[in-house]
C-alpha cells in the first residue's frame, strides 16, 4: 500500500519535471526567435520592388533553355538531329524536320518547327548536355509568367529572340561553362 503512494508521487514528480523542462525548452526557444528577429531588424531590407527593380540572376543561372545561332552566317547551330529531345525527362521539347533538297548543303535537314514546353521544364540543363552541336543553352530569362498555357510554349523565333537579348555566362561560354577561378589571396 505504501508503496503504491509513493510510486504514484513519484510519477507525479517526474509528470511535473517534464512539464517544467518543455515550458523552459518552448521559453528559449521564443527567446532565441526574438533574437534573430531584433537582429534582422536593423540590417537594410534584401527585399526588391519587382516591377521596377529586376532580379540580376547569379552568374550560371539557369533560365529558360534557347537556341544559338552562329555569329558569322547568322543561321541557327540546331542540325535537326533531335539529341535534346530524347535527354529531356520530361520531353518537352518538340522538333519536326524535313529534307533539304541540297544535298550539298552541310545541314541535311529543315527545322521546321522546334518548341519548348516551359510549363514542364525542368530547367536541368540536360537537353544542353545533350547537345553535340552547342546549338541550344540556358539563358537568364526567369519571367515566364502568362495566363494561358499557350503563352508558355516557347517556338524556334522566340528561343532565338530570346538568345539574343541575353547575355549570361553560360550563353558567352557555349553550354561548358565553368565556375570562375578562386582568386589568390596575397
Amino acid at each position: 500500500m505504501v508503496d503504491q503512494g509513493r510510486d504514484a508521487w513519484i510519477e507525479r514528480r517526474d509528470d511535473v519535471g517534464n512539464h517544467i523542462k518543455g515550458i523552459l525548452n518552448g521559453g528559449f526557444g521564443l527567446i532565441q526567435g526574438m533574437g534573430l528577429t531584433l537582429k534582422h531588424l536593423f540590417e537594410p531590407p534584401i527585399t526588391i520592388q519587382y516591377p521596377e527593380e529586376r532580379w540580376q540572376p547569379a552568374h550560371g543561372f539557369r533560365g529558360v533553355p534557347v537556341l544559338t545561332i552562329d555569329e558569322e552566317t547568322g543561321e541557327l547551330k540546331c542540325v535537326g538531329c533531335q539529341a535534346c529531345a530524347r535527354a529531356c525527362p520530361p520531353q518537352v521539347i518538340h522538333i519536326e524536320t524535313s529534307r533539304k533538297a541540297d544535298p550539298d548543303d552541310r545541314k541535311k535537314l529543315n527545322i521546321d518547327e522546334f518548341s519548348i514546353d516551359m510549363s514542364r521544364c525542368m530547367l536541368c540543363n540536360l537537353c544542353v548536355e545533350a547537345c553535340p552541336f552547342e546549338a541550344i543553352t540556358m539563358s537568364d530569362h526567369y519571367e515566364m509568367a502568362d495566363y494561358e498555357l499557350e503563352g508558355i510554349v516557347f517556338d524556334k523565333e522566340e528561343l532565338v529572340e530570346l538568345y539574343k537579348r541575353t547575355n549570361t555566362a553560360m550563353i558567352l561560354a557555349g553550354h561548358s561553362w565553368q565556375p570562375d577561378e578562386p582568386q589568390d589571396q596575397e
